[in-house]
């Protein structure tokens, strides 16, 4: 929430919203695995982008920003780093936009599938 709509707010939206932000805050130190996932798949991929998706990403090799979970959390993924791929955040939409696409190019692992953790 923006400041300027802080001021638009009444107080007691004010309150939810600090109470939902502590949350996250809360579930977030709750998961230390997931900062090391998230500095280990990013030192796998030397801070590049890896998925090189043509008409998503830019050309060449570029920065990437997210860990992606090849094998979703949902789907009983681990934060293993060998289930981690490096991708910068228009990538990452895009995976999660096209499942199935994804998968094709083994940025999704699905349930049934043997590889990744």
């Amino acid at each position: 929430m923006r400041r300027s709509q802080l001021r638009r707010s009444t107080p007691e939206k004010i309150q939810a919203w600090r109470r939902r932000s502590k949350r996250l805050t809360v579930t977030q130190a709750r998961r230390p695995s997931l900062i090391a996932f998230h500095d280990a798949v990013k030192a796998q991929a030397g801070g590049w982008c890896e998925a090189n998706i043509d008409g998503v990403c830019v050309d060449g090799r570029h920065p990437g920003a997210h860990a992606h979970h090849r094998r979703l959390r949902s789907q009983g993924g681990s934060d293993d780093p060998s289930n981690g791929t490096w991708l910068c955040a228009v990538a990452h939409r895009w995976v999660h936009d096209h499942p199935v696409l994804a998968h094709a190019r083994g940025l999704i692992v699905w349930r049934g599938d043997v590889d990744a953790g």
